[in-house]
C-alpha cells in the first residue's frame, strides 16, 4: 500500500466513512458454490453515501498482466480525500484459463470484478454483510431478525414500527 505524504485528512475521512458503513446485503447467489454474496453493485450502493459524506472518492483502474505465463487481473484502487490526500493499493486475482462456456474476455472481466470488490472492501475494512447486528433498519436481515422483539416493544409502549425505528436509530442502536 502507498499513501500521500500527509494522511491526517484522509485518515479522519476514513474514520467517518467507516462509522457510516453497515455492510452490503448479500443479494446475489453464486450458482457454482450455492452461496450468497454481496456483488459489486451492492458494495457500491452500501459505501457511496458514506464516502460522499466523508469527502472521499474512489478510482479503480483495471489491467490484465501476464506473469510467469499466467494471466492476472490487476486493479489499482485509489481512495482520495477532498484535501488531495490519498492512499492506494494493488490487488491481483488470477484469470482462470479454460472455463467452460466463458470466453477469455469474460474470464478477465470476472477476475477484474472480484479484484475491484475485494480491494475496496479491504481498504475500507468492511465486511460484505453485517455480522454483529449493527445494520440499518432498511436492511432485510434486521427486519427479519427483529420482528418479534419490535412487535413486543411497539405493543408494550403503544408505538408504531417507524417511531420505534426512529428512536433506536437516533439513540445509535
Amino acid at each position: 500500500m502507498q499513501w500521500s505524504e500527509e494522511i491526517d485528512q484522509i485518515a479522519s475521512g476514513l474514520v467517518l466513512a467507516q462509522s457510516k458503513i453497515a455492510g452490503a446485503e448479500k443479494s446475489s447467489k453464486n450458482p457454482g458454490l450455492r452461496n450468497d454474496y454481496a456483488d459489486l453493485d451492492a458494495v457500491w450502493t452500501m459505501i457511496r453515501p458514506a464516502l460522499r459524506a466523508a469527502g472521499l472518492a474512489v478510482i479503480q483502474a483495471p489491467d490484465i498482466v501476464v506473469q510467469d505465463g499466467s494471466k492476472y487481473a490487476l486493479v489499482t484502487t485509489v481512495i482520495m480525500h477532498s484535501s488531495g490526500q490519498w492512499l492506494q493499493h494493488k490487488c491481483s486475482i488470477p484469470v482462470p484459463a479454460g472455463n467452460r462456456g466463458v470466453n477469455e474476455a469474460q474470464a478477465c472481466g470476472v477476475a477484474v470484478t472480484y479484484a475491484r470488490r475485494y480491494s475496496i472492501l479491504a481498504l475500507l475494512s468492511v465486511a460484505g454483510e453485517d455480522t454483529d447486528g449493527h445494520v440499518s433498519r432498511h436492511h432485510p436481515s434486521w427486519k427479519n431478525d427483529c420482528r418479534r422483539f419490535c412487535a413486543a416493544l411497539t405493543t408494550m409502549h403503544s408505538l408504531t414500527y417507524e417511531q420505534l425505528a426512529d428512536y433506536l436509530e437516533k439513540a445509535g442502536r
